[in-house]
């Protein structure tokens, strides 16, 4: 089950940031993506043909069709997919190779990172996607690896994975 895995940023920390859910345009590489065993009933009408989660106009911008923005909530948050989940970490194509990288903009990752909570969450997801459990948790969990090319400097390279 997705919901046991843990997660660096809590739930309230998480749901109080303005960052997150909202995008610069309706393609935007920061849109999560779901993987087939995640496509629940609740996201019917909500994914896009390629699985991406569908946004809807905000302000100047776009957001994520599940965060409703004057509770600045998400709608689906106890089934969020997992690329949520792990926020702000992330999986990122770069050629051939997957990479574990973290967002930088994160202001959780800001305050936390290089501590002993970091590192220790660090370590974790490393033995999580390098054994068994990620393929049997997620099945082809490199399907939600991203080009974030355009935004390398907002992001920090953690692993190689291949």
């Amino acid at each position: 089950m997705i919901g046991s895995f843990p997660q660096f940023v809590t739930q309230e920390v998480c749901l109080a940031c303005n960052g997150c859910c909202r995008f610069s345009g309706p393609n935007s590489c920061w849109r999560p993506k779901v993987l087939k065993r995640e496509n629940f009933p609740e996201f019917k009408g909500h994914l896009t043909d390629d699985n991406y989660i569908k946004t809807l106009k905000y302000k100047d911008a776009v957001k994520c069709s599940f965060f409703y923005e004057i509770e600045n909530k998400c709608k689906v948050y106890p089934i969020r997919p997992f690329e949520c989940h792990l926020y702000p970490f992330l999986l990122e194509k770069k050629g051939d190779n997957i990479l574990l990288g973290v967002h930088l903009a994160c202001p959780y990752v800001q305050d936390h990172r290089g501590d002993k909570e970091f590192d220790k969450y660090v370590d974790y997801l490393k033995d999580f996607f390098l054994g068994g459990e990620a393929k049997e948790l997620l099945g082809d969990y490199t399907k939600i690896a991203n080009d974030y090319s355009k935004h390398e400097k907002e992001i920090e390279d953690l692993y190689i994975f291949g």
